[in-house]
């Protein structure tokens, strides 16, 4: 089926925040990460939810989009080294 010029079928949804349950889970490990583990782990989420993911690991960790992107942006360069 086509609409509008586009196969439907090759229409990607756009991500999803996640459900409750992940928010929990999410807030709940960020709490006992400091604050370079939050921006990393921050930019992994980021990169999971691919467009518009900054904004969304934003909203759910409580974080400001420029940390978001600061993480991500460690991540794609290989900057990262975590210590524990």
């Amino acid at each position: 089926m086509v609409a509008c010029g586009f196969h439907t079928a090759a229409a990607a949804a756009p991500p999803r925040p996640p459900d409750s349950g992940v928010a929990v889970y999410a807030a709940t490990l960020c709490s006992v990460l400091n604050e370079k583990q939050r921006r990393l782990f921050s930019g992994f989420l980021a990169l999971q939810y691919g467009y518009g993911g900054n904004r969304h690991a934003a909203a759910l960790l409580g974080l400001h989009r420029k940390t978001v992107s600061e993480g991500r942006r460690e991540l794609a360069t290989g900057e990262s080294e975590l210590s524990l």
